[in-house]
């Protein structure tokens, strides 16, 4: 359009002709004759992009079948079953393990996603199993089975949706309601219960979220069963239940559902978490009973522990006075546990902790000292604090 005259569009005209008719030779790729020349006879170009449309939009368009091409599949290959039988026209059936080497021109597929549809042939292979991949290079080998790997379908309208479901990109076919569906499934099973599932989602405790119900993810199952015996695992779950205890994580998870549901009637259905409130609040019920429970035996641990801070057994009158201590404490409106912070420090404040004293006989003459006292004057002589016992 910008030549000077109609001899030098002429030349122009020639000289891509011969590049369209020849191709760009041995130019180089980032030459702007190579560049051309594969912009012009793109299978979405100018040229065939119209002709490629009217033939995608017709389903009723004869194709012709080139045996000699080096695109697609041999044509052969269609509408027959390996052991001779017919099948419909539009499939082609191999017998495993196969190779089906695919070779499509980049441009024709440009933008697109290739989908394959595979299925077991339901009167040859009704107890077999065949697992699929689509690949962009021949594998070296054909591994009796590999592991795929997975992409998430669709997406969550809200955060209170859940995770969008998987599904896998190498999956393994099996003819429905078989017997050999029920032992493929169980040998999945049997597989998965060596490995944690927080191996494979390392987000079941998502730490950087401002709300979560997770707390706490015990996940020990596979750790007792393969590896614990019956003390080792009474002393897990021991651990367990007094993390559960100190940190009140039951009355927590409450606080942290009454968020979430709130969080939930802003820009969310509040309805996935109702399931989970029966079930929060009776823990949290039941925690409180344990507590009120394990009250008394609090205040016993104070006195057993000021025995062996004031390093002898306690008065009786002593031992009132602790306990009368304590439920002065609760009746001026203080927390089970201030009381018992209280209680402790007055343990520690008393002359009878802080100060070394004997009970002195009378006379001049030397005396023999208890039990208590000699226990006291070896462990401050060896290492200079409390006796251990």
């Amino acid at each position: 359009q910008v030549a000077p005259s109609v001899k030098a569009k002429k030349q122009l005209a020639d000289q891509l002709q011969l590049l369209i008719s020849k191709g760009p030779g041995d130019l180089p790729a980032d030459s702007p004759d190579v560049k051309l020349y594969q912009q012009l006879t793109s299978l979405n170009g100018p040229f065939f992009s119209a002709v490629r449309k009217k033939l995608l939009s017709d389903s009723k368009a004869d194709f012709v079948s080139d045996s000699t091409s080096k695109y697609g599949l041999d044509p052969g290959r269609f509408g027959k079953h390996p052991l001779g039988s017919a099948i419909p026209a539009t499939d082609v059936c191999v017998q495993a393990p196969s190779i089906l080497e695919l070779v499509i021109p980049a441009d024709l597929v440009e933008g697109y996603e290739f989908v394959v549809t595979g299925a077991l042939h339901t009167k040859s292979s009704p107890k077999g199993t065949v697992q699929l991949k689509v690949l962009k290079e021949k594998p070296e080998q054909l591994a009796s089975l590999s592991a795929g790997s997975f992409q998430r379908t669709g997406r969550k309208s809200t955060w209170s949706d859940g995770e969008s479901p998987v599904v896998p990109l190498s999956p393994i076919l099996v003819s429905e309601n078989s017997e050999v569906k029920a032992q493929v499934l169980a040998q999945f099973e049997e597989f998965r219960q060596l490995f944690p599932a927080a191996l494979c989602y390392t987000k079941i405790v998502p730490v950087d979220e401002v709300v979560t119900l997770t707390l706490y993810y015990r996940e020990d199952e596979h750790l007792q069963r393969l590896m614990l015996n019956e003390n080792e695992t009474a002393e897990l779950n021991q651990l367990w239940s007094d993390l559960h205890y100190v940190s009140r994580s039951p009355l927590i998870q409450v606080d942290a559902y009454e968020q979430l549901w709130q969080f939930a009637t802003q820009d969310a259905d509040p309805s996935a978490f109702t399931p989970m409130r029966e079930g929060i609040l009776q823990r949290a019920k039941e925690f409180k009973t344990l507590q009120l429970k394990t009250e008394p035996v609090h205040v016993q641990a104070v006195l057993d522990f000021a025995e062996q801070a004031w390093r002898r057994p306690l008065l009786s009158v002593e031992r009132e006075q602790l306990s009368a201590l304590y439920r002065k404490f609760r009746n001026l409106e203080l927390s089970h546990e201030e009381a018992i912070q209280m209680l402790l420090a007055r343990v520690l404040v008393s002359p009878t902790f802080l100060y070394r004293s004997e009970q002195v006989s009378p006379g001049a003459k030397p005396t023999l000292i208890n039990d208590w006292e000699l226990a006291a004057r070896l462990s401050y002589f060896l290492w200079s604090s409390l006796p251990d016992q």
